[in-house]
């Protein structure tokens, strides 16, 4: 479709409540070697620790610095909305990879990581020091420098064999589509028969390509509803849910929210889009979200 409202698509998966929920939110986009990945920090609010957090097909590696000694996990993505808690008062940085960049990494396996929180030094040894070096800095800048000079080498340094890199390229195949692509389409594409490309998907990812897709068409869709003045259903029509309902329904499962509620709470934060209550609802704030 050549809807001009819905041409900016979303390269990298987000998660609204890192930006939404939290104070003093940074991001970068940066590419090393060719590998696009994206650097980012929050303060968790003292009077809420409890964030949203969305599927996104991603693997973050995440520090959390003060009030107690500073710490690094990888964390695998969810799949269903959750609301996980943080540190109070705590300052976050994170490296977020999309799944085609971490499937490639050998010591990073996407598919064990899922709904997972694990230690960055049970997978990945001799950086007990990187937590300190990043707590010492007080710049969301200088901690991104330390991070591409010391751990973004060590994560794209080293290649995959097959069948890491077929799978890697129909991942990407996947988010061109937005998510919307059949499964019988992506394995014909392998030349492999559906079977055998979902069976093969799996091992690799961890999930049913058929989940995959539906999580990356959500954070499309996601991706549109927070930044840009589309309606409901120029959403639905260009990602190809069914119907409002299935949208809507497919929203609260993967965010915990309405689409109402998303564009509520995204508006207080960066202004409003033109809203139109016919496709969301009614216009008010919720009070509980």
């Amino acid at each position: 479709m050549n809807n001009p409202i819905l041409t900016s698509i979303c390269t990298c998966p987000i998660q609204p409540g890192f930006q939404l929920e939290t104070e003093n939110y940074h991001q970068i986009h940066n590419t090393y070697l060719g590998f696009p990945h994206l650097l980012y920090q929050f303060t968790v609010c003292g009077h809420t620790n409890r964030l949203h957090v969305v599927p996104d097909g991603c693997i973050d590696i995440l520090f959390s610095f003060q009030p107690s000694k500073p710490i690094v996990e990888v964390c695998g993505t969810v799949l269903k909305g959750e609301m996980i808690t943080f540190k109070a008062n705590a300052v976050y940085f994170g490296v977020r990879l999309s799944a085609s960049q971490s499937i490639n990494i050998p010591f990073l396996p996407f598919r064990e990581i899922i709904n997972k929180r694990i230690p960055l030094n049970d997978i990945l040894k001799n950086q007990d020091n990187l937590p300190e070096l990043l707590a010492e800095k007080s710049s969301f800048t200088e901690r991104v420098s330390i991070i591409e000079s010391k751990l973004i080498p060590i994560l794209f340094g080293s290649e995959s064999a097959s069948p890491y890199k077929l799978i890697s390229k129909q991942v990407q195949r996947i988010y061109r589509a937005n998510g919307n692509i059949s499964v019988d389409h992506l394995a014909e594409e392998t030349g492999y028969s559906p079977r055998h490309f979902r069976k093969l998907f799996e091992q690799v990812v961890g999930i049913s390509p058929k989940l995959f897709c539906r999580i990356i068409r959500f954070q499309q869709a996601l991706h549109v509803l927070m930044n840009q003045p589309a309606t409901l259903l120029e959403i639905v029509s260009e990602f190809g849910y069914y119907d409002q309902s299935h949208f809507v329904k497919e929203m609260k499962q993967f965010s915990l929210l309405t689409p109402l509620q998303i564009k509520n709470l995204n508006t207080a934060f960066t202004g409003p889009f033109p809203l139109q209550p016919t496709d969301y609802g009614e216009t008010k704030t919720p009070t509980h979200l």
